[in-house]
Protein backbone atom coordinates (compact mmCIF):
# COMPACT_ATOMS: atom_id res chain seq x y z
CA UNK A 1 0.00 0.00 0.00
CA UNK A 2 1.26 3.40 -1.00
CA UNK A 3 1.87 5.75 1.85
CA UNK A 4 3.38 9.29 1.34
CA UNK A 5 6.10 9.98 4.14
CA UNK A 6 4.82 12.79 6.24
CA UNK A 7 1.37 11.55 5.58
CA UNK A 8 0.75 8.11 7.20
CA UNK A 9 -2.84 8.96 7.79
CA UNK A 10 -4.05 8.71 3.67
CA UNK A 11 -3.25 5.05 2.43
CA UNK A 12 -3.83 3.52 -1.28
CA UNK A 13 -3.51 0.43 -3.35
CA UNK A 14 -4.72 -1.23 -6.00
CA UNK A 15 -5.63 -4.89 -5.92
CA UNK A 16 -6.16 -7.29 -8.21
CA UNK A 17 -8.80 -10.00 -9.58
CA UNK A 18 -10.43 -9.41 -6.01
CA UNK A 19 -7.26 -10.42 -4.18
CA UNK A 20 -7.59 -9.10 -0.39
CA UNK A 21 -3.60 -8.14 -0.99
CA UNK A 22 -2.50 -4.95 -1.90
CA UNK A 23 -0.27 -5.55 -5.23
CA UNK A 24 3.22 -5.46 -5.75
CA UNK A 25 4.75 -1.87 -5.93
CA UNK A 26 8.19 -0.22 -7.45
CA UNK A 27 9.69 2.99 -7.19
CA UNK A 28 9.14 4.43 -10.46
CA UNK A 29 12.48 5.00 -12.14
CA UNK A 30 10.56 7.15 -14.83
CA UNK A 31 7.84 9.16 -13.10
CA UNK A 32 4.90 11.22 -14.96
CA UNK A 33 5.67 15.03 -15.21
CA UNK A 34 2.17 16.06 -16.21
CA UNK A 35 -1.26 15.31 -13.95
CA UNK A 36 -4.57 14.44 -15.40
CA UNK A 37 -5.93 17.04 -12.89
CA UNK A 38 -4.62 20.73 -12.83
CA UNK A 39 -3.09 21.83 -9.86
CA UNK A 40 -0.42 20.96 -7.52
CA UNK A 41 -0.76 18.76 -4.16
CA UNK A 42 1.00 18.98 -1.17
CA UNK A 43 1.73 15.49 -1.58
CA UNK A 44 2.46 13.26 -3.98
CA UNK A 45 4.12 9.79 -4.89
CA UNK A 46 5.10 7.87 -8.07
CA UNK A 47 4.90 3.80 -7.97
CA UNK A 48 4.72 1.16 -10.79
CA UNK A 49 2.39 -2.25 -10.56
CA UNK A 50 2.47 -5.20 -12.79
CA UNK A 51 -0.84 -5.41 -15.07
CA UNK A 52 -2.26 -8.35 -17.10
CA UNK A 53 -4.45 -7.73 -20.04
CA UNK A 54 -8.51 -8.42 -18.76
CA UNK A 55 -7.55 -8.68 -15.13
CA UNK A 56 -9.60 -6.81 -12.73
CA UNK A 57 -8.61 -4.58 -10.49
CA UNK A 58 -9.63 -1.64 -7.92
CA UNK A 59 -8.55 0.84 -5.73
CA UNK A 60 -8.58 0.49 -1.85
CA UNK A 61 -7.93 3.08 0.74
CA UNK A 62 -7.98 4.67 4.06
CA UNK A 63 -8.10 7.93 5.90
CA UNK A 64 -7.18 8.07 9.42
CA UNK A 65 -9.66 11.46 10.50
CA UNK A 66 -8.40 14.67 11.24
CA UNK A 67 -10.75 17.48 12.20
CA UNK A 68 -9.81 19.79 10.12
CA UNK A 69 -10.51 17.01 7.49
CA UNK A 70 -13.76 15.37 8.39
CA UNK A 71 -15.86 18.03 10.67
CA UNK A 72 -19.17 19.07 9.68
CA UNK A 73 -19.46 20.47 5.87
CA UNK A 74 -15.64 19.94 5.74
CA UNK A 75 -14.80 16.46 3.79
CA UNK A 76 -12.81 14.21 1.82
CA UNK A 77 -13.03 13.12 -1.52
CA UNK A 78 -11.50 10.51 -3.97
CA UNK A 79 -11.01 11.09 -7.48
CA UNK A 80 -9.74 8.23 -9.59
CA UNK A 81 -8.35 9.34 -13.23
CA UNK A 82 -7.58 6.23 -16.02
CA UNK A 83 -5.36 7.06 -18.51
CA UNK A 84 -6.23 10.46 -18.03
CA UNK A 85 -9.56 10.62 -17.84
CA UNK A 86 -11.88 11.23 -15.03
CA UNK A 87 -13.65 7.60 -14.28
CA UNK A 88 -15.20 8.27 -10.69
CA UNK A 89 -15.28 10.09 -7.89
CA UNK A 90 -15.83 9.44 -4.26
CA UNK A 91 -17.12 10.98 -0.99
CA UNK A 92 -16.31 10.54 2.64
CA UNK A 93 -19.51 9.96 4.48
CA UNK A 94 -20.69 12.77 6.91
CA UNK A 95 -21.42 10.05 9.36
CA UNK A 96 -18.27 8.89 10.98
CA UNK A 97 -17.39 9.10 14.12
CA UNK A 98 -13.90 11.24 15.03
CA UNK A 99 -12.02 7.69 16.10
CA UNK A 100 -12.30 5.67 13.21
CA UNK A 101 -10.46 4.87 9.66
CA UNK A 102 -12.75 5.24 7.15
CA UNK A 103 -12.34 2.09 4.93
CA UNK A 104 -13.27 2.26 0.97
CA UNK A 105 -12.99 1.21 -2.23
CA UNK A 106 -13.58 1.83 -5.77
CA UNK A 107 -13.93 -0.73 -8.27
CA UNK A 108 -16.28 -0.40 -11.35
CA UNK A 109 -18.07 3.12 -12.77
CA UNK A 110 -21.33 3.83 -14.43
CA UNK A 111 -21.69 3.54 -18.50
CA UNK A 112 -24.19 4.15 -20.60
CA UNK A 113 -26.19 1.48 -21.41
CA UNK A 114 -27.43 0.17 -24.71
CA UNK A 115 -30.90 0.72 -23.59
CA UNK A 116 -31.58 4.90 -23.54
CA UNK A 117 -31.70 6.06 -20.10
CA UNK A 118 -30.10 3.67 -18.30
CA UNK A 119 -26.72 2.63 -17.06
CA UNK A 120 -24.73 -0.05 -16.71
CA UNK A 121 -21.86 -0.96 -13.88
CA UNK A 122 -19.06 -1.53 -15.39
CA UNK A 123 -15.96 -3.52 -13.53
CA UNK A 124 -12.26 -2.07 -13.85
CA UNK A 125 -10.05 -3.85 -15.81
CA UNK A 126 -6.31 -3.53 -17.44
CA UNK A 127 -6.18 -3.00 -21.30
CA UNK A 128 -3.11 -3.44 -23.61
CA UNK A 129 -1.64 -0.10 -23.93
CA UNK A 130 -1.80 1.35 -27.66
CA UNK A 131 1.56 1.16 -28.40
CA UNK A 132 1.44 3.09 -31.21
CA UNK A 133 0.33 6.39 -29.32
CA UNK A 134 2.52 5.95 -26.85
CA UNK A 135 5.50 5.03 -29.61
CA UNK A 136 4.49 8.50 -31.01
CA UNK A 137 4.68 10.00 -27.43
CA UNK A 138 7.99 8.62 -26.94
CA UNK A 139 9.80 9.49 -30.39
CA UNK A 140 8.47 12.95 -29.88
CA UNK A 141 10.46 13.86 -27.45
CA UNK A 142 13.71 13.15 -29.55
CA UNK A 143 12.79 14.59 -32.78
CA UNK A 144 14.68 17.08 -34.76
CA UNK A 145 13.77 20.76 -36.21
CA UNK A 146 13.93 19.08 -39.70
CA UNK A 147 11.41 16.91 -38.67
CA UNK A 148 8.58 19.12 -36.87
CA UNK A 149 8.35 21.07 -40.44
CA UNK A 150 7.02 17.74 -41.90
CA UNK A 151 4.52 16.82 -38.92
CA UNK A 152 3.22 20.39 -38.95
CA UNK A 153 0.44 19.97 -41.21
CA UNK A 154 -1.02 17.67 -39.09
CA UNK A 155 -0.11 19.79 -36.05
CA UNK A 156 -3.58 19.18 -34.30
CA UNK A 157 -4.04 15.66 -34.50
CA UNK A 158 0.02 15.26 -33.15
CA UNK A 159 -1.08 17.03 -30.28
CA UNK A 160 -4.42 15.25 -29.35
CA UNK A 161 -2.28 12.08 -29.91
CA UNK A 162 0.59 13.37 -27.59
CA UNK A 163 -1.65 14.91 -24.92
CA UNK A 164 -2.92 11.18 -24.60
CA UNK A 165 -0.26 9.31 -24.69
CA UNK A 166 1.32 11.33 -21.53
CA UNK A 167 -1.01 9.74 -19.50
CA UNK A 168 -1.89 6.10 -20.63
CA UNK A 169 -1.24 3.46 -18.41
CA UNK A 170 -1.19 5.73 -15.62
CA UNK A 171 -3.69 5.38 -12.88
CA UNK A 172 -3.84 8.62 -11.22
CA UNK A 173 -5.47 9.08 -7.95
CA UNK A 174 -6.43 12.29 -6.00
CA UNK A 175 -7.56 12.95 -2.57
CA UNK A 176 -9.59 16.35 -1.79
CA UNK A 177 -10.68 18.44 1.09
CA UNK A 178 -13.89 19.60 -0.12
CA UNK A 179 -16.86 21.76 1.68
CA UNK A 180 -20.46 20.17 1.44
CA UNK A 181 -23.35 23.33 1.79
CA UNK A 182 -26.48 21.44 2.16
CA UNK A 183 -28.07 20.09 -1.04
CA UNK A 184 -25.70 22.41 -3.12
CA UNK A 185 -22.59 20.77 -5.31
CA UNK A 186 -19.56 20.54 -2.93
CA UNK A 187 -16.93 23.35 -3.38
CA UNK A 188 -13.16 23.60 -2.74
CA UNK A 189 -12.59 24.57 0.71
CA UNK A 190 -9.52 26.79 -1.01
CA UNK A 191 -9.62 28.53 -4.02
CA UNK A 192 -5.63 28.21 -4.85
CA UNK A 193 -6.00 24.62 -5.36
CA UNK A 194 -4.18 23.66 -2.21
CA UNK A 195 -7.44 21.62 -0.97
CA UNK A 196 -5.56 18.75 -2.80
CA UNK A 197 -4.10 16.93 -0.13
CA UNK A 198 -2.22 14.10 -1.97
CA UNK A 199 -1.82 12.57 -5.33
CA UNK A 200 -0.82 8.71 -6.08
CA UNK A 201 0.68 8.02 -9.67
CA UNK A 202 0.58 3.95 -10.35
CA UNK A 203 2.14 3.32 -13.59
CA UNK A 204 0.98 -0.20 -14.40
CA UNK A 205 3.12 -2.25 -17.32
CA UNK A 206 2.94 -5.73 -18.40
CA UNK A 207 5.84 -8.42 -16.80
CA UNK A 208 7.74 -7.71 -20.30
CA UNK A 209 7.85 -4.19 -19.92
CA UNK A 210 9.09 -4.27 -16.08
CA UNK A 211 11.91 -6.36 -16.99
CA UNK A 212 13.06 -4.20 -19.94
CA UNK A 213 13.13 -1.37 -18.15
CA UNK A 214 15.18 -3.32 -15.40
CA UNK A 215 12.20 -3.03 -12.39
CA UNK A 216 12.37 -6.50 -12.18
CA UNK A 217 14.90 -9.28 -12.66
CA UNK A 218 14.20 -11.26 -16.10
CA UNK A 219 12.93 -15.11 -15.59
CA UNK A 220 16.10 -17.43 -15.69
CA UNK A 221 16.79 -19.32 -18.71
CA UNK A 222 15.31 -22.79 -18.65
CA UNK A 223 17.26 -25.33 -18.00
CA UNK A 224 17.93 -28.02 -20.61
CA UNK A 225 15.80 -31.14 -20.25
CA UNK A 226 17.64 -34.37 -19.05
CA UNK A 227 17.74 -37.19 -21.74
CA UNK A 228 15.55 -39.70 -20.50
CA UNK A 229 17.31 -42.96 -19.26
CA UNK A 230 17.14 -46.50 -21.38
CA UNK A 231 14.51 -48.49 -20.43
CA UNK A 232 15.04 -51.65 -18.10
CA UNK A 233 13.13 -54.15 -16.59
CA UNK A 234 14.32 -53.58 -12.92
CA UNK A 235 10.88 -52.68 -12.56
CA UNK A 236 8.58 -54.74 -14.77
CA UNK A 237 6.95 -57.86 -13.03
CA UNK A 238 7.81 -61.22 -13.39
CA UNK A 239 5.68 -61.85 -15.94
CA UNK A 240 6.63 -59.52 -18.34
CA UNK A 241 10.42 -60.20 -17.67
CA UNK A 242 9.18 -63.79 -18.90
CA UNK A 243 7.20 -62.71 -21.79
CA UNK A 244 9.96 -60.28 -23.06
CA UNK A 245 12.63 -63.40 -22.89
CA UNK A 246 10.49 -66.48 -24.65
CA UNK A 247 9.48 -63.81 -27.73
CA UNK A 248 13.44 -62.65 -28.00
CA UNK A 249 14.29 -66.36 -27.52
CA UNK A 250 11.97 -67.31 -30.56
CA UNK A 251 13.83 -64.48 -32.56
CA UNK A 252 16.57 -66.10 -32.15
CA UNK A 253 15.90 -69.83 -32.58
CA UNK A 254 15.54 -69.87 -36.40
CA UNK A 255 18.97 -68.89 -37.02
CA UNK A 256 21.21 -71.51 -34.53
CA UNK A 257 18.68 -74.80 -35.14
CA UNK A 258 19.16 -77.29 -37.53
CA UNK A 259 16.80 -79.85 -38.94
CA UNK A 260 17.48 -83.45 -37.55
CA UNK A 261 20.04 -85.45 -39.01
CA UNK A 262 21.48 -83.62 -41.75
CA UNK A 263 25.20 -83.27 -42.32
CA UNK A 264 27.64 -81.43 -44.09
CA UNK A 265 27.01 -81.99 -47.82
CA UNK A 266 30.11 -81.64 -50.38
CA UNK A 267 29.24 -80.48 -53.82
CA UNK A 268 28.27 -82.70 -56.62
CA UNK A 269 31.17 -82.38 -58.67
CA UNK A 270 33.78 -83.01 -55.96
CA UNK A 271 35.46 -86.90 -56.83
CA UNK A 272 36.78 -88.87 -54.33
CA UNK A 273 39.47 -91.79 -54.62
CA UNK A 274 40.61 -93.38 -52.32
CA UNK A 275 43.25 -95.43 -54.38
CA UNK A 276 46.88 -94.95 -53.41
CA UNK A 277 48.48 -92.35 -55.40
CA UNK A 278 51.62 -93.28 -57.61
CA UNK A 279 55.03 -92.23 -56.99
CA UNK A 280 57.01 -91.79 -60.20
CA UNK A 281 60.71 -91.40 -60.47
CA UNK A 282 62.64 -88.75 -62.44
CA UNK A 283 66.04 -89.70 -63.48
CA UNK A 284 68.86 -87.25 -63.67
CA UNK A 285 68.87 -87.16 -67.28
CA UNK A 286 64.54 -86.00 -67.12
CA UNK A 287 63.53 -89.70 -67.90
CA UNK A 288 59.97 -90.28 -66.43
CA UNK A 289 59.77 -94.17 -64.75
CA UNK A 290 56.03 -95.25 -65.96
CA UNK A 291 55.67 -98.35 -65.11
CA UNK A 292 56.61 -101.16 -62.66
CA UNK A 293 59.12 -102.62 -65.00
CA UNK A 294 61.25 -99.98 -65.26
CA UNK A 295 60.40 -99.07 -68.56
CA UNK A 296 61.21 -95.11 -69.37
CA UNK A 297 60.10 -92.60 -72.00
CA UNK A 298 61.90 -89.68 -73.03
CA UNK A 299 61.16 -86.31 -73.17
CA UNK A 300 57.06 -86.55 -72.72
CA UNK A 301 55.00 -85.66 -69.90
CA UNK A 302 52.43 -87.66 -68.65
CA UNK A 303 49.51 -86.87 -66.89
CA UNK A 304 47.51 -89.63 -64.90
Amino acid sequence: MAVIDGLPEIKVSIRVNGSEDDCIEYDDPNPPQVSASRGSATHTTFKVIESQVDARFSIHYEFQKRPEWINGANRLTVSLYVDGKLIAEKLTSQYSSMSETIISAIDGFRDKSSTPGKEVRRHFKFAPIKTGIYFLYLVHQSWTTDFDDVVERDNERLTADLQIAKHLGIIEVIVYRVKVEGLKPRKPIAKDNTMRIARFFFRYKPRTFLQVDGIIPRDPSPEPTPSPSPPTVANLPLADIMRLAQERLEQLEPHVKREPGTSVKREADEKIDSRPHKVYKVDADGTIDLSDDGRKYDGCLFQT
